[in-house]
């Protein structure tokens, strides 16, 4: 079995900090509520829009808190899939990774005597569509009655790029040269893809992922010296706070 090493927690801060926010944008309104039926104030019917107003901003906060929310459960699930890889193979979530100024989190980093893989993994439900090279994606999920909404989603492939090219600059600077090989996997088998001129390992399935991952061979096989100070680094970034 695999180790898992915990990362960062930045997400999961980011989730808690978009749930409290929604609670609190929803307390004026429910204050008011109350007060209106207990007839201890009341406004003119015609502000009674104001105090309906904290709602859409508590709305807004409580989408962002659903968004994160799924994106922990896939990277969640996905490291715990992952585990069943042979103990040679060592696990990080949650890496955050910065070079002249720029800054991003790596869901997965998996260590192995065959290569480094960093993953990025999205929990995307609907049908996606769009171009490996475009930077948005269309997001079409359907609704319980029926009804369509589309939305744009960032591009995994191209988040996944930046994040091999900046972990990559943080290994030249402790003088190693290694591929790291780039995976994009979305968490949720039932979403539906229409992505064109992809290039890039890509599944939505867990077999494929731990298969793609155990059967690849790396032009350059790491030496084990090499792999001590990949996890080494990989340690000092989980434990930073970019």
């Amino acid at each position: 079995m695999a180790k898992l090493h915990q990362g960062s927690k930045h997400l999961k801060k980011n989730a808690h900090q978009a749930r409290n926010r929604a609670i609190l944008w929803t307390l004026p309104t429910i204050i008011y509520i109350v007060l209106y039926f207990t007839q201890q104030f009341q406004l003119h019917w015609g502000f009674h829009l104001l105090a309906l107003l904290p709602l859409i901003v508590a709305a807004r906060y409580s989408r962002q808190y659903k968004i994160y929310r799924a994106g922990i459960e896939g990277e969640v699930e996905t490291a715990k899939f992952l585990k069943s890889l042979p103990a040679s193979y060592e696990i990080y979530r949650s890496v955050p990774v910065s070079y002249q100024g720029q800054k991003s989190e790596i869901d997965l980093v998996i260590v192995g005597e065959n290569g480094v893989f960093a993953v990025e993994v999205k929990n995307h439900s609907g049908k996606l569509s769009g171009s490996a090279d475009a930077q948005e994606w269309q997001q079409v999920k359907r609704g319980p009655k029926g009804e369509q909404t589309r939305k744009m989603v960032r591009n995994p492939i191209l988040q996944m790029k930046n994040q091999v090219w900046l972990l990559s600059q943080n290994m030249k600077e402790q003088k190693l040269s290694l591929w790291i090989e780039g995976i994009v996997y979305i968490a949720n088998p039932n979403c539906e893809l229409n992505i064109k001129q992809v290039h890039v390992p890509f599944f939505n399935q867990p077999e494929q992922l731990s298969r793609y991952i155990l059967h690849y061979q790396a032009k350059n096989t790491p030496t084990q010296a090499q792999l001590t100070q990949v996890k080494k680094l990989l340690h000092r970034l989980s434990k930073s706070k970019n």
